[in-house]
């Protein structure tokens, strides 16, 4: 087990009907556990998160040659359909911002800009990208499809299940429309062999990895990764709370932090918020995490 290797948090937030997301609604998210029921502002479902690269410590360790990648599954009901874009494509984003200042030296700033500019050619235009500054997270955003593979099932039939290992040998098809309605289900999956969160690294790239991120990121260890409907912002990334329609949270755990008891599974379909990520960012969250 490398040294570098350690928990870390993930959590969506979720409130019942008619009810204010708040932070203190965020709900925990077991990693390589069940999948968690949710509810947030534009969404109904399930989130489903395998972290299975081999560096997981404590309780997630495993002794199988095979190893998944890092995997996450969600699926479930869009509570509105979507706007539509330039090109008529649908308006469905998902963006991330660093909680902290990026600070970067003269040869990396100018190495991420240019990462940038090469992602933004190969989508053809269609990803934002700020790398932000004292007052303003830095903050990027790609249509849905551009990342997610999406599965539509009409209403009436059987969607994927989650956590089924055949999901892994589906091919992303590609970026392309997403015809959102009310009444279908979703099954939206991201897999990747090239990123370990445990060890905190880039793996897999040609003449660097494993890359360490704090190379790139220095001291930051929080996230915010969220779906957003860009129409619904006035057309501005910047104003993406405005179409908000699912939020997360990330926090890497500090060195011998184990990772937090699993969310009861027997509440009806309206998950507890963890107690220890109601307040992802603190120092103290997580003290209940166990080896």
């Amino acid at each position: 087990m490398s040294s570098r290797s350690r928990s870390f948090f993930y959590s969506v937030l979720s409130s019942p009907p008619g009810e204010p997301e708040k932070p203190e609604s965020r709900a925990g998210i077991d990693v390589n556990g069940p999948p968690l029921a949710f509810e947030s502002a534009g969404f109904k479902g399930h989130f489903n998160f395998i972290h299975d690269i081999g560096n997981e410590p404590g309780s997630l360790a495993s002794s199988s040659d095979h190893r998944r990648g890092l995997i996450v599954q969600i699926q479930g009901k869009f509570k509105e359909k979507a706007t539509l874009g330039a090109e008529n494509l649908t308006n469905l984003w998902i963006g991330g911002t660093l909680e902290g200042e990026l600070k970067l030296g003269w040869i990396m700033k100018n190495v991420v800009e240019l990462c940038a500019k090469f992602a933004k050619k190969k989508t053809g235009g269609r990803m934002h990208f700020d790398i932000g500054s004292k007052t303003q997270p830095s903050q990027v955003g790609f249509p849905l499809k551009t990342l997610f593979l999406v599965i539509t099932t009409p209403e009436g039939e059987t969607p994927p299940t989650l956590g089924d290992p055949e999901l892994d040998k589906l091919k992303y098809v590609g970026p392309g429309m997403i015809d959102v309605d009310t009444t279908s289900t979703y099954t939206m999956i991201w897999n990747t062999p090239y990123m370990d969160l445990c060890n905190w690294e880039l793996l897999k790239v040609p003449a660097v990895s494993p890359l360490p991120l704090e190379s790139v990121m220095g001291d930051i260890t929080k996230a915010r990764v969220f779906v957003y409907d860009l129409g619904k912002a006035g057309g501005s990334h910047a104003h993406f709370e405005q179409g908000l329609l699912l939020d997360t949270y990330f926090r890497r755990g500090e060195e011998g932090e184990g990772w937090p008891v699993p969310v009861s599974a027997d509440t009806g379909g309206e998950q507890t918020p963890l107690d220890a990520l109601s307040d992802v960012g603190s120092e103290d969250a997580c003290d209940q995490g166990s080896e």
